[in-house]
């Protein structure tokens, strides 16, 4: 049922986990829908330099937080203000019914990107 670019990211996630000195924290899903992304990232001058998941939901799920994740670190703000979430989906080759993870992906890296410098 999936294929081996969301089984990796699924089965070697190297971005889950806890940020205790996050600048940002978002999260997106629900408990009732049985799926949530939740999203820390540390912002320094701008740039996205560590960002950490937790994730509750299918493979496909856990491997769209990896990915974004990775696609984050390193970033600007505002270059990470242009994700979209076809993005996402041709790099995973996410099956049409699984397109809402991506949409979840978009609408947390969305959430992280208004970051107005505030701690959490």
């Amino acid at each position: 049922m999936y294929n081996d670019a969301i089984l990796k990211h699924f089965h070697e996630p190297s971005h889950q986990g806890p940020l205790p000195q996050a600048s940002m924290i978002a999260r997106v899903g629900s408990e009732m829908d049985g799926r949530i992304l939740e999203m820390a990232i540390t912002v320094e001058q701008d740039a996205i330099v560590t960002a950490r998941f937790k994730a509750h939901g299918c493979p496909a799920t856990i491997a769209s937080a990896e990915w974004v994740a990775t696609y984050l670190e390193g970033r600007s703000l505002q270059e990470a203000q242009n994700f979209q979430s076809a993005q996402l989906m041709a790099s995973l080759q996410l099956p049409g019914h699984k397109h809402y993870c991506a949409l979840m992906a978009e609408d947390l890296v969305k959430q992280l990107t208004t970051y107005d410098g505030e701690e959490s």
